[in-house]
């Protein structure tokens, strides 16, 4: 009766007297009168008639929830002094003020006390089940019932805070019937779920009698002394700059600062212990952060994988875990403590940033999420004492120094990782500023941690930026680099070892934290730290690349899954990182923080879906529902569940609830394992996620996929991708094998453990059943891509056999074990339901012998024996033994053995006939020319629509085999999509390759959504996916032909290597053999004949051969021998060969490399016309497929030409396919770039019956530069014109350094170097611009000397320029790459021309004299060659593409208001007038009118370099006095260092004085400029102003003015202020006149 009288009053008259509330707001809102007798109703079902109308009620006589408050104060003595209770002292008082609210019809303030009273009732039920439950000591005892009741009044409350609690009360209070029982247990338990009720709810624990707010065994210190409830910032405190303002008073946390400032700058150690150990500044001390973390961090996750990648001992005395003698969860005072002891203060100063603060950071945002779970406005402030403890802890301002080290630009005023980290706090803030939803849902709550998780990211990303720079250059002397290494590590490493790659850690530790660091080993730190950028949640670019290693180690964001490529890697890499969630819960099992394991089993922690944010965090625990995708109709769940039920196993009969049975009790105190050793639940927890809840996942998640196949194909491949990820994870890694220690936590390492045990393991320690496996996925996803169904589904069946594989092998394994371990017995549940399938006897014997803590000596032969009669049978085909082990020996049972073929090895050297002969190869080549076999089946795939097989060869090759040094077969094949994936890794110094990627790549670095490098597989993959019909073509069009130039300028870099290089390498490849060049030849050919070919055949080939003759059928060649263009490629070939042979592989001279180089420059423009010509054919046939792919293939070799047409080009032909109006116009644009390449029309011809109303005409025909007819011979003019194109390659290169290939920047300047220094690789010298800058003719020049003087007599003063910045020596030795790049391009474009068109235009003048016209004619239009370059065009004015001289003198004439009528610049018009002169004036021999024109030109053409330095002078001034990066240009400080010191020896000889005043500001502080010397424009105005007058010939009116400043006499005095054009004007004047932005 106690008990249904305690039911009735906490559970029917609770309820109903909340409901009456509502009812009494329903009436107040709709403004009711009897609103207030429904509040007076509740009032009355609250206390009861019993209570009498007394103050304070009757102390026996009541009966409902009034009556029980006042009995509990009573039993807890807990009454106010009049012996009332204060609940129902303030329930009176809230009913009494709810009431006028009601009468006053104050609606909204009628709710606020219905929450009150709702809150002080769940407080009385808060005691009512802490007082039953204290006194429930006997099972027959009337509280254990009372505690039963009050369990289920508050079960519901404690649910909707968090189902746990309510799951633990529930579970500890326990009532059976039939006899009645009662129990109670584990009250510790049940008070801990109040508490976290109690705190996550308003309820005041100075009302409650009961000691649930009591404080548990070791409380946090650490946050002791905040109040429970924070204070408003009302001081208008900030941090990061102003940007963050924190919502709570969290000022004197700046002191904090003041704290570790003394430590650095403390002069000893007792000083600086002082500091450490300060607990004055009303904060806790540093010290304490760490001596007390074990409070308060002892339940987070990333405080203790530090402490389980940091012990190194255990202490016997209690178990603990030990770091370095001391407990390891002091192991940050440990180790700052350690370096104050040495006298290492800056290595202390370092330690409590990284270590101290830095998890003191994390502990406030783990404790900020907590706060937001609980919900108590009053108690936010983690967050805004985390944001200011990054900023006064001094991280933000160690971010600030290391981001420009690393590449990381200011954004709006901090530095990346600042910004990153800073708006991320301002975007967890709005959380807690909207206090009255944001923190009450479960979703927000997971969009809240997704945000700190973020945080932490990046906050990790600062201390790797730190190990990095104190690897690389550590300037302090006080502190050796290695001890700040092994600090930096300690900070770092634990980090990498919660991605589960332990021997990874092991190896860094060994190089890193032992005090024994090595800088050959940074490379090998770096790119290991590169790999575990994704599970840290971060990206290669959110670390940089550190300057002072050459090179920096590549980094590229891969989220492939061992090879497996996902469609939408984005996502399938969240799915894939739930692996880190098991990975975690290992590590705090061997920990035995059960607590933490369960909890991120539970919860989850890794994998976010960010698809549908609904979800939130997805953990294991959800994996093991059915309800996670709710799709269990497939076999196996069919099968398992049947089993379970059958055999009772289970509460729903489901392998997920098996699963996670198994999991609840390997991490509980008791139940079926609760004898169990540590290791022992590790390891069968490691083998349940791995062989039921991954297992199963993968299986549902594949299974959906195919029964959505043809209906939703977007869900289809989420699905099977996810399905993939959820089979192997993230720690497997992205390469083919995976993590070769074996450290994955998902189905795929449960074959890898088996296979070392049973030796069927290859390559990197994978299964063999892995790859097959991974096989078969990557069949069915290709197969899925093209919707073909039904072969999705075989695929998948295929898959799910092999499955079966692991599972055996592990469960044989286990039966290897002496003891029956829990593990054991989880394997043989895992494969018994398909063994029961077969015969359930022998699933029941297995089982028996494998249950845990059972001892069988007869196990392993009854096990085994069990498994080889399943085996026997012929339902099991499909398993052949030999892949499980030896079970099967002499062909006992189970499938065919099948034995394997002997390796038929190759000769290397052995000549090859290539086709029957077509070439013959001096080396072996069947494997590369094999390629055409692959070529020919995947066009008789896609034939039939086998896109899946197709896309298989594509990806995984068929024919060509890879075989060893040693010409033995290994057991990989070569594919062309590798031709592709590898390009970025082995191309990078082609210079073909390096074309295609700048001229393909976007504003994002991308090709159609994906890496530039790997455009050709973007392509190709896409036409696959779409099952196009010309996928084939496109591979050998655009994979193979790009892999045919590889191979020839490989060739190349094997002959260079020979005569410059004693390490002979290429591609990975020693060069120990002079025949090796000779063997990249060999290659080309291979490749571009390959196999099946016959001479002159379009019928019989398949690669660029057989394409080049059937394009020349289409323009008329149809004689039945081969091509003309296949005959001069093949001839070409064997002179590259014959050349290898003489020069005895490039060895009999120092430049015989390059006549190599020259033969194969000859080559790729000759490969280009077939495509051409595929490509103006496929115009003609409106065929708008093939224009896109062959337009893809051959268009950016036109990247180094004219910009402007390349762009218009690949807009109208690449991103779009134009056609259908502007098909003449296009070809006409196509026609015109011609000659860039060295074509000729005569050689492409006409496709017969092409409908081109324009016509092909050769632009030799048109002797023109910019409107300039010249008279000398056309190659030659032509040939020195193409000096821009030159300069344009260098740019190219170094730009695709910088912005593409970073870690190997330095590479790709090399490139650029050995192009200036040996040009297009012809003998003739002056086609090099190293050659043309050091030319020993321009003593003829007169100026020549004052250069020399100038430059302390170096001869050479712009090729050392040059030199320099590729080398990054002299003053270029810190200058960045954008300046070295800068330079080199300027110096370039005017000081090395500059003098070669004075040599030349006096040359000519001499030839004159000696009556040699012909040659004058020639030295003149080689000056304006010189002068005008050749990508100016052929037109009056030029075009917008030129980059020397003439177009500096376009652009500056729009700033210095010196342009003619037609936008041209008056200099130029007044040079090309000259240069007309000078070509009559040596018609008729006139030599000295001559003489006279050539002056007038040489002082014309300082024209230019002085507007140009005076607009650098100009623009610098802006650009420091304002602190504004302007877009495009950013400043022109290396433009004004290169042409000033154009001007500076003329200047000088006149005027020293000005020179040097020019000099000090436009020079004398290159690289390094400062706003106090760079910017003071007025002294070069003035100095320039001044020198002009003592300049004879140079008239200062030509110079013009900018911003209302003339530089002649009684012109506005340059000093004086002016209004400088701003940004907008100068991009509104540029746009006005048809010019880029770009001003140099």
């Amino acid at each position: 009766s106690a008990a249904a009288s305690l039911a009735l009053a906490t559970i029917d008259m609770h309820i109903a007297t909340l409901d009456i509330m509502y009812q009494a707001k329903a009436a107040c809102i709709l403004k009711e009168e009897q609103a207030s007798s429904y509040w007076d109703r509740a009032v009355a079902v609250t206390i009861g008639w019993t209570e009498g109308a007394s103050e304070g009620g009757s102390d026996t006589d009541g009966h409902l929830f009034f009556q029980i408050a006042q009995e509990l104060c009573e039993n807890f003595d807990s009454c106010d002094e009049n012996n009332h209770s204060k609940i129902n002292n303030f329930l009176v008082e809230e009913f009494t003020t709810g009431l006028q609210y009601v009468k006053s019809f104050q609606c909204d303030r009628v709710q606020f006390s219905i929450d009150t009273i709702a809150t002080l009732f769940q407080a009385i039920l808060v005691d009512n089940l802490a007082y039953h439950t204290q006194f429930a000591t006997d099972p027959d005892d009337t509280h254990c019932l009372l505690a039963y009741v009050s369990a289920n009044a508050i079960a519901p409350f404690l649910r909707g805070v968090n189902p746990e609690l309510a799951n633990t009360v529930e579970s500890k209070i326990r009532v059976g019937s039939k006899p009645l029982t009662c129990v109670v247990e584990d009250t510790d338990a049940i008070y801990s779920s109040l508490k976290t009720f109690v705190a996550s709810t308003l309820i005041d624990c100075s009302l409650l009698g009961s000691q649930v707010c009591g404080l548990d065994a070791g409380q946090n210190p650490i946050d002791a002394n905040q109040d429970t409830v924070y204070t408003s910032n009302n001081s208008g405190y900030t941090v990061a700059n102003g940007e963050y303002v924190p919502d709570v008073d969290v000022e004197d946390l700046s002191n904090l600062k003041t704290a570790i400032q003394g430590i650095c700058n403390a002069g000893d150690a007792i000083s600086a212990t002082e500091y450490y150990e300060d607990e004055s500044s009303g904060i806790v001390s540093i010290e304490s952060m760490s001596l007390d973390a074990r409070f308060g961090m002892g339940d987070e996750l990333l405080f203790n994988q530090y402490i389980y990648a940091l012990y190194d001992d255990v202490d016997k005395t209690d178990g603990s875990f030990l770091f370095n003698g001391h407990p390891a969860t002091q192991y940050a005072h440990t180790i700052v403590n350690d370096a104050f002891d040495a006298g290492i203060i800056n290595t202390g100063c370092l330690g409590v940033k990284v270590l101290h603060i830095w998890m003191y950071i994390v502990h406030k945002l783990q404790r900020a999420v907590q706060q937001c779970d609980e919900g108590i406005p009053e108690n936010y402030g983690a967050l805004d004492e985390a944001a200011t403890l990054w900023e006064s802890g001094l991280l933000f301002e160690m971010a600030e120094e290391l981001g420009p080290k690393f590449g990381h630009q200011q954004i709006h005023g901090m530095t990346y990782l600042n910004r990153q980290i800073i708006d991320r706090f301002k975007s967890a803030q709005e959380y807690f500023q909207d206090k009255t939803n944001s923190c009450q849902s479960k979703n927000s709550l997971g969009g809240l941690r997704i945000i700190v998780r973020g945080i932490v990211s990046y906050m990790t990303a600062v201390l790797i930026q730190q190990l990095i720079f104190v690897m690389v250059d550590y300037p302090d002397s006080s502190s050796t680099q290695e001890d700040m290494v092994e600090l930096m590590s300690f900070a770092v490493l634990p980090r990498i070892m919660g991605c589960g790659h332990e021997m990874v850690y092991d190896d860094l530790y060994d190089k890193l934290a032992t005090r024994n660091f090595d800088k050959s080993s940074l490379p090998f730190v770096a790119t290991a730290i590169h790999s575990h950028l994704n599970c840290l949640g971060l990206t290669c670019d959110d670390i940089g690349t550190a300057s002072g290693i050459a090179p920096y180690p590549g980094c590229s964001d891969n989220y492939d899954i061992v090879g497996y490529v996902p469609v939408n890697q984005i996502s399938t890499n969240a799915v894939a990182r739930l692996d880190l969630d098991a990975v975690a819960i290992n590590q705090m099992i061997q920990l035995e923080k059960y607590d933490i394991a369960t909890n991120i089993y539970l919860e989850g922690h890794n994998y976010f879906d960010y698809d549908n944010e609904d979800i939130g965090f997805v953990s294991l625990r959800d994996m093991t529902q059915s309800a996670t995708i709710g799709y269990t109709s497939f076999p196996q769940y069919e099968l398992y569940s049947s089993y379970f039920k059958e055999k009772g196993i289970g509460n729903n009969s489901s392998p997920g609830e098996f699963a996670h049975q198994i999991f609840m009790d390997a991490t509980s105190p008791d139940g079926r394992f609760a004898t169990a050793t540590t290791e022992q639940r590790r390891s069968v927890v490691e083998i349940t996620l791995g062989s039921f809840v991954s297992y199963f996942s993968a299986l549902e998640a594949l299974y959906f996929a195919n029964s959505v196949c043809s209906t939703k194909k977007d869900s289809a491949t989420a699905a099977y991708d996810g399905g993939v990820a959820f089979l192997i994870g993230s720690v497997e890694g992205t390469e083919r094998g995976g993590n070769s220690e074996q450290e994955g936590r998902f189905f795929y390492n449960v074959a890898k453990m088996a296979c070392d045990y049973f030796d069927t393991c290859v390559e990197d320690n994978d299964a063999e059943i892995n790859q097959m496996i991974l096989e078969d996925l990557k069949v069915g996803q290709s197969a899925l891509k093209s919707s073909n169904c039904d072969v999705v589904s075989e695929a998948i069946d295929s898959f799910a056999t092999l499955t079966v594989v692991p599972l055996l092998q592990s469960l044989l394994s286990f039966a290897d074990d002496i003891d029956n371990a829990p593990d054991g017995y989880v394997a043989s549940m895992a494969i018994a339901p398909i063994v029961s399938d077969f015969d359930d006897a022998l699933s029941d014997k297995i089982v028996s012998e494998m249950a845990y803590d059972i001892i069988s000596p007869d196990k392993k032969i009854e096990v085994h024996n069990a498994i080889k009669t399943m085996l026997a049978d012929e339902d099991f085909d499909d398993i052949a033994c030999n892949v499980i082990s030896s079970l099967c020996d002499e062909g006992e049972s189970g499938g065919v053995d099948i034995p394997a073929e002997e390796p038929i090895p190759i000769k290397p050297e052995e000549p090859t006939p290539i086709s029957g002969g077509l070439y013959v190869a001096t080396s072996y080549t069947g494997d590369k020319s094999a390629i055409a076999l692959d070529v020919k089946e995947i066009e008789e795939r896609l034939q039939v629509k086998d896109v899946a097989r197709a896309t298989f060869i594509y990806e995984e090759g068929m024919n060509s085999k890879i075989y060893d040094d040693n010409g033995m077969p290994t057991s990989e094949e070569r594919s062309i999509q590798d031709f592709s994936l590898n390009a970025g890794r082995v191309m990078l110094r082609d210079p073909t390759y390096n074309l295609f990627i700048t001229g393909l790549s976007d504003e994002y670095k991308e090709f159609w959504g994906k890496p530039v490098e790997d455009y050709a597989d973007s392509y190709v993959s896409t036409l696959l996916y779409s099952a196009s019909p010309i996928a084939g073509d496109a591979m050998v069009a655009i994979n193979v032909w790009m892999e045919v130039t590889h191979s020839l300028h490989s060739a190349y870099e094997a002959c260079k290597s020979s005569v410059l290089s004693e390490d002979r390498s290429v591609d990975g490849r020693q060069l120990v053999e002079p025949r090796v060049a000779a063997r990249f030849v060999d290659e080309a050919a291979a490749y571009w004949v390959g196999d099946g070919q016959a001479t002159g055949s379009s019928s019989r080939g398949h690669l660029l051969y057989a394409l080049t003759e059937i394009i020349s059928e289409e323009y008329g060649e149809t004689s039945v021998s081969q091509s003309t263009i296949n005959t001069r490629i093949i001839d070409l070939l064997q002179q590259a060969k014959n050349h290898i042979a003489i020069s005895r592989s490039c060895t009999t001279s120092t430049d015989s490399h390059l006549k190599l180089r020259s033969i194969i420059d000859e080559i790729i423009p000759l490969m280009a016309v077939p495509l051409l010509r595929a490509l103006l054919h496929a115009m003609k046939q409106d065929d708008t497929e093939r224009v896109k792919l062959y337009a893809i293939a051959v268009l950016p070799l036109f990247a180094k030409c004219n910009p402007s047409t390349y762009s218009e080009l690949k807009n109208d032909l690449i991103d779009y396919t134009l056609l259908s109006t502007e098909k003449n116009y296009v070809y006409s644009r196509i026609i015109s770039l011609y000659d860039c390449l060295g074509l000729e029309c005569d050689l492409i011809g006409n496709s017969i019956g092409d409908d081109f109303a324009y016509k092909c005409e050769d632009g030799s025909n048109m002797k023109s530069l910019a409107g300039y007819r010249y008279a000398a011979e056309q190659d030659v003019v032509g040939t020195a014109a193409k000096i821009d194109i030159e300069i344009r390659l260098f740019e190219i290169y170094m730009t695709n350094g910088m912005e593409h290939f970073p870690d190997d920047m330095e590479s790709l300047f090399g490139l650029a170097y050995e192009r200036y220094r040996f040009g297009n690789g012809s003998l003739h010298g002056e086609e090099s611009l190293s050659r043309l800058a050091k030319d020993v003719r321009r003593d003829i020049v007169p100026s020549f000397p004052q250069f020399r003087r100038y430059f302390k007599s170096d001869e050479n003063y712009a090729d050392k320029v040059i030199v320099d910045a590729f080398e990054k020596g002299g003053i270029f030795n810190k200058a960045t790459a954008d300046y070295r790049k800068r330079a080199i391009l300027f110096t370039s474009k005017y000081m090395v021309t500059h003098m070669a068109i004075l040599q030349k235009l006096y040359s000519a003048v001499k030839s004159c004299k000696d009556g040699d016209v012909v040659e004058g004619v020639t030295n003149l239009d080689i000056a304006a060659a010189y002068y005008t370059g050749s990508l100016e065009g052929t037109e009056d004015g030029g075009s917008l593409d030129g980059s020397l001289n003439f177009f500096l003198a376009r652009r500056m004439c729009i700033f210095f208001d010196t342009c003619s009528q037609s936008n041209n610049a008056l200099i130029n018009e007044r040079m090309i007038s000259l240069f007309y002169s000078a070509q009559g004036e040596l018609d008729t021999e006139a030599c000295v009118p001559l003489e006279r024109t050539v002056k007038e030109i040489d002082n014309a053409l300082l024209v230019p370099l002085i507007q140009g330095t005076l607009f650098a002078a100009w623009q610098n001034s802006y650009y420091f006095n304002n602190n504004i990066l302007i877009p495009s240009t950013k400043e022109f400080f290396p433009e004004g260092y290169v042409l000033a010191q154009s001007i500076l020896p003329i200047i000088a000889n006149v005027d020293v004085d000005a020179a040097d005043k020019i000099r000090s500001v436009m020079v004398g502080e290159f690289p390094f400029p400062t706003r106090e010397k760079s910017s003071n424009y007025a002294a070069v105005f003035a100095a320039i102003k001044r020198a002009l007058t003592k300049m004879d010939g140079v008239d200062c009116k030509e110079i013009g003015t900018i911003g209302g400043q003339g530089f002649c006499p009684g012109d506005v005095d340059p000093t004086s202020s002016s209004t400088r054009l701003s940004l907008s004007s100068i991009s509104m004047i540029l746009m006005a006149v048809g010019l880029p932005l770009v001003m140099f």
